[in-house]
């Protein structure tokens, strides 16, 4: 009996344990499931979020290529308006400087005083020896020419011609008319080089017209020389006066005074067009004559403006480049904005007084 309890006891020991044993494995097997069910929902969890990140980028970006899009799509008509409000801001600045330059130009033209200047017509003496060598120093260019002598007869002949001066300051003269007898003094170092001068640049369609004028013909010539700022108003009762002054000259010592032809000389410039529109404003006047040299087709201005009437009334003329290395009265002009040349015009004395009388046609 007591081995019977003792076995009975003993199975359901066993029992317990087996028990025991099994509640483990549940246990432990629900526990392997739980962690495990737990492990994929964290994993799900975790690719959530993922998910959800990359959508929330991935709209980011396809809302920053549909901005670039639009940005590069962009309407062409939106492009000339942004254009257009450029343009008219560059325009506005552009007439803000330009009136601001206007105003500065006002104001300095304000402060510039105006100062009248009494110009008198004065007889030739023998002081004006000094002045009149620094105004016609460049007469013949940089040819050789005795200035001194050709000065000397000038001053032995005062009775007729004028001189420029400025509010009775005899030691500036602006400007000189004269007439001096080549045929009369044709011995003259200085007139031989005068007439080899007009001679060596006369074109060969107009030699033997000029070699049959010097040759056969009393001639005189016309020394009509002034600074370029000197007004024009001046040119009528100059040549007025000079033509008188040989008319009356004539009757004391007509071998002297009377000339069949005049030979003149005469300067123009071409110019670039800001140049030139500068000279006549500055220089010229208003009246200045525009030409066309025989030698090419380029606009020219005439530094005397009454030199035009004397060319279109003379029996011919024709013209030559000064040397761009001259000096002197022409010297503001070889600056690169123009050149300069010399005209010799031969015209009958008859004609030339005629033409005196219209001159005053320029100024009206």
């Amino acid at each position: 009996m007591p081995k019977k309890s003792a076995g009975s006891s003993e199975i359901q020991e066993k029992k317990g344990i087996g028990q025991l044993f099994e509640s483990f494995e549940t246990d432990t097997s629900q526990g392997l499931k739980e962690e495990k069910v737990k492990k994929v929902e964290k994993e799900e969890k975790e690719k959530k979020p993922k998910k959800a990140a990359d959508v929330s980028v991935e709209k980011k970006v396809n809302k920053r290529k549909s901005e670039e899009k639009k940005i590069i799509e962009e309407p062409e008509e939106s492009k000339p308006e942004k254009k257009k409000k450029k343009v008219e801001k560059e325009e506005v600045v552009e007439e803000e400087e330009e009136q601001e330059d206007e105003d500065k130009e006002d104001e300095e033209d304000g402060d510039e005083e105006e100062v009248d200047i009494d110009f008198d017509l004065k007889e030739i003496v023998d002081t004006d020896f000094h002045p009149l060598k620094s105004l016609l120093k460049n007469y013949l260019a940089d040819a050789l020419f005795d200035s001194s002598g050709f000065i000397d007869l000038i001053l032995a002949q005062n009775v007729i011609g004028s001189t420029i001066k400025v509010d009775q300051d005899e030691a500036v003269t602006l400007g000189l008319i004269t007439m001096l007898s080549l045929s009369h003094h044709k011995k003259q170092e200085c007139v031989k080089q005068f007439i080899s001068y007009i001679t060596s640049h006369c074109p060969q369609q107009h030699k033997k017209k000029l070699d049959k004028v010097l040759d056969e013909k009393k001639v005189g010539l016309l020394v009509n020389e002034r600074m370029v700022n000197v007004p024009l108003e001046l040119a009528p009762p100059l040549h007025q006066i000079l033509y008188d002054d040989i008319e009356k000259a004539k009757k004391d010592s007509p071998a002297e005074f009377t000339v069949d032809y005049l030979i003149m000389l005469s300067k123009s410039c071409s110019l670039t067009e800001e140049a030139e529109e500068a000279l006549v404003q500055e220089t010229l006047g208003k009246k200045a004559k525009k030409s066309n040299s025989e030698s090419d087709n380029r606009q020219r201005f005439h530094l005397k403006a009454e030199d035009e009437l004397y060319i279109k009334a003379a029996d011919f003329s024709f013209d030559f480049l000064l040397p761009s290395t001259a000096e002197g009265e022409d010297q503001p002009l070889m600056n690169g904005d123009a050149q300069v040349y010399r005209h010799i015009i031969v015209i009958p004395y008859k004609k030339a007084v005629s033409v005196s009388q219209t001159i005053s046609a320029l100024i009206e």
